[in-house]
């Protein structure tokens, strides 16, 4: 769990596994702070509402991770076709 808000671009240049997780432990964290908020213990509803600003952006870096579109090596494709100078002449 990330221990600072962190802004948009650094949330978009982490690694994707990295960032599933602290997105799973960010909505464990705010569920929490809900219902303590619901039950009366907890008190400090500034910092519910930063966390939960907190995962909004990192589902949006998510989101943008996603549209991007993945690197994949590409190799030349073989030509088959024989040029007319390398062709055997009779």
């Amino acid at each position: 769990m990330p221990t600072h808000l962190s802004s948009f671009g650094e949330l978009a240049v982490m690694p994707p596994d990295e960032l599933r997780r602290d997105i799973a432990s960010q909505r464990t964290l705010v569920r929490k702070m809900r219902l303590g908020i619901e039950m009366k213990k907890e008190k400090d509803t500034a910092r519910y509402r930063r966390e939960k600003r907190q995962l909004s952006r990192m589902l949006t870096a998510e989101g943008a991770l996603q549209k991007q579109p993945q690197k994949v090596l590409k190799s030349k494709p073989k030509s088959r076709i024989v040029p007319a100078s390398a062709s055997p002449s009779s």
